[in-house]
């Protein structure tokens, strides 16, 4: 079976992280390995960020991985055992040697490349960039700043911390927030944070992949 490749990418001071967690009770099975069209959720993701990121991992709950057969990349498993998004992070904040990390989750195959460059612009001081659609923080499209935030997550997660948006907004944190009226800029659909947790929103995802709107 061939693996999917990686081409060298552009924003050279960050490193990206794909977080392929488990088994979606609403989506009825794990969407990292749902099929999209011809590819998975996840190499549908891997394909927009490939000519972005040098160094490009796939965050997952544990090792062996069913993805190790189809996509050709470092696999990383969450280095410590709690629930949520923040165990995904936090490996990879101590995997990467890039001061920042783009963070993505695999169900979200529409990202724009755009995007996530105007997000990559944004960054100047702030520890973190982050999204908000509809009055939503979205922090599994957002940048990190390892080298302000590893020590900060690791004491986080000592303390009993697992929430990932109240992390954010905790201690002297500068999290920029990156409002819908800006983002349209670089998504002007915002398709980018559709959701997908039925096989309707897949189909309508793959209407959107074959009209070529994305």
């Amino acid at each position: 079976m061939k693996k999917t490749s990686v081409k060298r990418g552009t924003i050279k001071d960050a490193a990206a992280v794909v977080l392929a967690g488990g088994e979606s009770k609403r989506f009825g099975r794990d969407k990292s390995t749902a099929p999209l069209m011809e590819q998975t959720f996840t190499e549908r993701v891997l394909e927009v960020l490939s000519p972005l990121f040098d160094t490009i991992f796939i965050g997952v709950k544990r090792k062996p991985h069913p993805l190790e057969d189809l996509v050709a990349l470092p696999f990383i498993a969450d280095s410590v055992d709690i629930k949520g998004p923040l165990a995904g992070i936090y490996t990879a904040m101590k995997t990467t040697t890039s001061p920042w990390l783009f963070v993505i989750a695999c169900d979200m195959p529409l990202v724009r490349r755009e995007l996530i460059v105007y997000l990559a612009e944004r960054r100047d001081n702030n520890h973190c960039v982050v999204p908000v659609v509809r009055g939503k923080a979205q922090p599994l499209c957002a940048f990190y700043n390892k080298e302000a935030l590893l020590e900060r997550v690791e004491q986080y997660i000592r303390n009993g911390g697992r929430n990932l948006k109240d992390f954010l907004n905790s201690g002297d944190i500068k999290t920029c927030y990156v409002e819908e009226k800006e983002l349209s800029a670089a998504d002007p659909e915002l398709v980018t944070f559709i959701d997908i947790d039925t096989a309707q929103d897949v189909a309508v995802v793959e209407k959107i992949l074959r009209e070529g709107t994305r």
